[in-house]
């Protein structure tokens, strides 16, 4: 009877560390961000982007897709194909 209960008190300890250890986990990722870039007005299609049509801000990391651009350089003098809402 001793062994059973110090069993589930052991099993209920590791469950409770599994817990926190995911919260925390998830609470360091919810509160990060990273800079990517959006239009700053809509964009035509077949235009060329310049700078002014765009601009960095902040979201949240788990929001954002791995294939963002991160820089204005990196749109910069490129065509769009369609509409680019703002």
């Amino acid at each position: 009877m001793l062994k059973s209960k110090a069993a589930v008190l052991v099993v209920s300890g590791l469950c409770t560390l599994a817990g926190l250890l995911l919260a925390q986990n998830y609470v360091s990722q919810a509160g990060r961000t990273i800079e990517v870039v959006v239009a700053s007005h809509d964009i035509a299609p077949f235009a060329r982007i310049k700078p002014e049509d765009v601009k960095v801000v902040s979201y949240p990391a788990a929001a954002v897709r791995k294939d963002v651009f991160r820089r204005v350089e990196d749109v910069t003098d490129r065509m769009t194909r369609s509409v680019i809402p703002a």
